[in-house]
């Protein structure tokens, strides 16, 4: 009784009203099981609602589950194939299955004696050397995970984190830790209060949802620059016209032309689609236009270079990871090859990295396209296997840009 009530505020935190409607209701009947029914309560306290299959220490299982091993041994001998289809069979099944598990059981002790079923009752079910050694395995094994994963207890930041991914939680994500359980204990007791002790509100009324963002949240991609939008504002548009026209037309004569050659809107719609800056499907559509202004070049015009300056977001795209396992072979295997390999044939190169300001033109563009997931990057972590969805969060490539500076 202690752990349902703790356990029914994380079912209203986390917005699953069923559970959250019906499990205090299940716990008031619990607290009020000795004074309605003393002998179903006594029944339970001596520890009656589970049973035994075999002789060992801490092997009892709960009847239902003890209910569903048996019907699984009957089905392995093909007594239950169809049972469901005819009620009249379904009911010889439910007062003779028992007794036939019952004889099953002691036809295989009997013919296979079969003592580990038996068991010591001095003795866990798992102490013995199978079940240890598999424990050995399992907690080497674990060991070698956090190793390679490195001691969480050393960080200093104040990310909250998948220790296995290194899946940044996003901030609103992270106040969701600090607050989600002690509104859902909020929510437990006011509900206790006002549907089950005075009866104020209708246990069937609607739970409100909270809606908290939690760590698997997907980012949504912004949806303004839709046909629907599109629409929208143009029946705002002819709103705004008819009743315009009509304005003017009283006093001042009516002329078409002048009146539409002024702007309706704060931002140009040659430029702009409900304030979002309009941008080409590709940036490759002006190399036709930017190559009609450039001077054809032959292999006797080019001149000597010395020194080369390089795009370090535009590396970052080309070079893809691959193979590499975390971001640390990443860059020593890829990203630093490149560059010693660009620096081999000059006397100086320089590498210049984008920053990504929040008011820019860009930031818009990023708004549209949406953005992945945030990951601590480190050369220990691990690569993600979405290389562009990793690259759609401007935090990620600025992280991977500070990285990949100071190797170089």
């Amino acid at each position: 009784m202690k752990v349902l009530p703790k356990l029914a505020s994380w079912f209203f935190a986390l917005d699953h009203t069923n559970y959250a409607r019906w499990l205090p209701v299940h716990i008031k009947d619990l607290l009020a099981l000795e004074k309605d029914n003393p002998a179903l309560y006594k029944e339970l306290q001596a520890g009656h609602f589970v049973t035994r299959k075999s002789c060992n220490s801490f092997s009892a299982i709960a009847l239902d589950h003890a209910h569903e091993q048996m019907n699984g041994l009957l089905k392995n001998d093909g007594g239950m194939i169809g049972l469901t289809e005819n009620p009249e069979a379904m009911r010889k099944f439910v007062l003779s299955g028992p007794e036939m598990a019952n004889m099953v059981s002691k036809f295989e002790d009997a013919s296979f004696n079969n003592t580990e079923k038996k068991g010591d009752p001095n003795n866990h079910h798992n102490a013995n050397e199978a079940a240890q050694t598999a424990f050995l395995t399992h907690k080497k094994a674990l060991e070698s995970v956090m190793t390679d994963l490195g001691n969480p207890f050393l960080e200093e930041n104040e990310d909250l984190y998948d220790l296995e991914s290194k899946k940044i939680c996003p901030s609103s994500s992270k106040d969701t830790v600090f607050t989600i359980e002690d509104c859902g204990v909020t929510q437990y007791q006011n509900f206790v209060s006002e549907r089950l002790e005075s009866n104020k509100v209708s246990l069937k009324d609607p739970i409100k949802l909270n809606k908290f963002p939690l760590f698997k949240t997907g980012v949504k991609k912004n949806t303004n620059l839709n046909l629907k939008s599109q629409v929208t504002a143009s029946k705002n548009d002819c709103s705004l016209f008819r009743r315009l026209y009509i304005a003017t037309s009283a006093n001042r004569p009516n002329d078409l032309g002048e009146f539409f050659s002024h702007e309706n809107q704060e931002y140009p719609p040659s430029i702009s689609v409900m304030g979002k800056l309009r941008t080409s499907d590709s940036k490759s559509d002006l190399t036709k236009y930017l190559s009609n202004l450039s001077e054809e070049c032959t292999a006797d015009s080019v001149p000597i270079v010395r020194a080369k300056i390089l795009d370090g977001a535009v590396i970052v795209h080309m070079l893809e990871p691959g193979t590499p396992v975390t971001f640390g072979d990443y860059i020593s295997n890829i990203s630093l090859n490149y560059v010693r390999k660009e620096s081999a044939t000059v006397n100086r190169l320089d590498l210049v990295f984008d920053r990504y300001l929040e008011n820019s033109l860009k930031y818009g563009t990023r708004q549209k396209r949406g953005g992945g997931s945030r990951i601590r990057v480190t050369l220990s972590t691990k690569v993600p296997e979405g290389w562009e969805n990793f690259l759609r969060h401007a935090d990620n490539k600025t992280a991977l840009f500070e990285l990949l500076a100071e190797s170089i």
